[in-house]
């Protein structure tokens, strides 16, 4: 796997961390803290945003909840192809890694955002002469429905962050 998770209590959540927040990936947008009161620890609220499908997630628990939290692993490659069968949930996309070698990254089509980028890439590749870079990000998506934190499963899940056409 391309990520390593590590757990956090809520109360040292920082503002554009990143964290699985209802079992997705988030960046921390917004981060409150209530003081403690007579019954014992602080509240927490977190909003984060999905860093694949930019949906908008909240968290409220107490400052000593533990909570998963993950570096965003960022790529530059080259594309080389897009493959795209009608039949199948996720595109393949053929590029170029850093070190000369190649790989495909397959990015579920379900997200609309992707869609959208593949389209344009689409054309790119058909109009263009000069090569397309593109940055690829990869986070761990929670597999299980477990609410111990310890003991949860993750996946990588993959989507395009940006893209341009190399300048000559």
């Amino acid at each position: 796997m391309d990520f390593e998770i590590t757990k956090t209590s809520l109360g040292q959540i920082k503002k554009g961390g990143h964290a699985i927040i209802k079992q997705r990936p988030c960046k921390i947008d917004d981060v409150k803290q209530s003081k403690t009161g007579k019954h014992g620890s602080m509240k927490v609220r977190l909003v984060g945003i999905d860093c694949i499908n930019k949906n908008k997630y909240e968290l409220m628990a107490p400052g000593h909840t533990p909570i998963n939290t993950f570096k965003l692993v960022r790529k530059d490659y080259q594309l080389m192809n897009i493959i795209d069968n009608d039949d199948e949930p996720d595109v393949g996309i053929e590029c170029i890694c850093a070190d000369s070698s190649t790989t495909t990254i397959y990015i579920k089509k379900s997200l609309h955002s992707t869609m959208d980028s593949l389209d344009k890439l689409k054309q790119l590749l058909k109009s263009s002469e000069k090569s397309i870079e593109m940055v690829i990000i990869t986070t761990p998506v929670q597999t299980s429905d477990n609410k111990d934190v310890g003991n949860d499963e993750f996946s990588c899940e993959h989507a395009i962050e940006s893209y341009k056409e190399q300048k000559e």
